[in-house]
């Protein structure tokens, strides 16, 4: 019988420099399995990103993060009660992630209520 990799949470990892992250909550997919999945991003940086949702990720499985115009394969690194830390396998930009932001902004403004 095996045993699934266990997930650890951000608390459980060794510090190493870290990206600034931009904070914000967007859908998102995270492909795995060959399948798009629905989920939520909470934070992003060039190195990576959080996710929430309901789908059992686990620790080093292969994803696919698809965001506006941001799209970066990455591994999941910890997971915990539905959020998971993917690692991305090569840095984003930050200007594409200052655009995603400005859209995103964008879009917010148009909808919020007056």
């Amino acid at each position: 019988m095996h045993a699934s990799p266990a997930l650890h949470g951000p608390q459980d990892r060794l510090p190493v420099p870290r990206w600034p992250r931009a904070t914000l909550t967007l859908p998102v997919f995270v492909e795995c399995w060959g399948r798009k999945l629905v989920a939520h991003i909470r934070n992003i940086s060039a190195g990576g990103a959080m996710v929430a949702t309901a789908a059992p990720l686990a620790s080093g499985m292969k994803v696919v993060l698809s965001c506006g115009s941001i799209e970066a394969a990455g591994v999941i690194v910890w997971g915990e009660q539905g959020r998971y830390g993917i690692k991305f396998d090569a840095p984003i930009s930050q200007a594409l992630i200052d655009e995603q932001l400005s859209r995103s902004r964008a879009v917010a403004k148009r909808f919020k209520p007056d």
